[in-house]
Formats: structure tokens, sequence, C-alpha cells
């Protein structure tokens, strides 16, 4: 939020509006993602569809609030490892940060 507020304070209101329209399709992509493996991992089904079969063994930890963190910190090495950094060794932006 403060982010989000920052921008809007130094910017046109039309440009406010979608990086807050962007930022929050971002968050709940990354929630979807996160929900998403879990549920797979932990239930073997996605949408309440059995999708690994029966003789999967269920991760239990993958249903409770920790699995939440091994789910983010996986998806937060997977996006350092194949997003390219810029010349500071920094990620680069896709909306052109500062």
């Amino acid at each position: 939020m403060g982010r989000c507020e920052a921008y809007a304070q130094n910017n046109p209101p039309l440009a406010s509006f979608i990086d807050g329209i962007a930022n929050g399709t971002g968050y709940s992509l990354v929630l979807l993602t996160i929900a998403f493996f879990r549920e797979l991992l932990g239930f073997g089904s996605v949408f309440g569809i059995a999708v690994l079969g029966k003789n999967l063994v269920r991760w239990v930890i993958m249903i409770m609030p920790p699995g939440a963190f091994f789910v983010l910190g996986l998806l937060i090495w997977a996006t350092k490892l194949y997003l390219p950094a810029n010349g500071n060794g920094k990620m680069s932006s896709a909306g052109g940060g500062q």
C-alpha cells in the first residue's frame, strides 16, 4: 500500500489507477499460484477434482500455513532464476520502476 500511495502522489490519476489495477492483478496472480500448488500437492486435486490419483502420498505440510511460505519461497527462487538481471545486478522491472 505504501508503494501505491507514493506512486499516486507523484503521478496523474489515470496512471495511478492503472498502476493500482496492475499491482492488484499481480498480487492476485501470486495468491492464485500459491493456492494452486498448495491444493495440488496437499490434496491431489484442482478445484475439488482429483488429478493426481489415489496412490499419491499427500504432503500434509502444504495444507498447513507453513506450506504457503514454502511455495512462496520456491516462487521467488524460480522468478530470480528465470528473469534476467539488469546491469546493476538487480532484477529488471516490467513496469520500468525507478
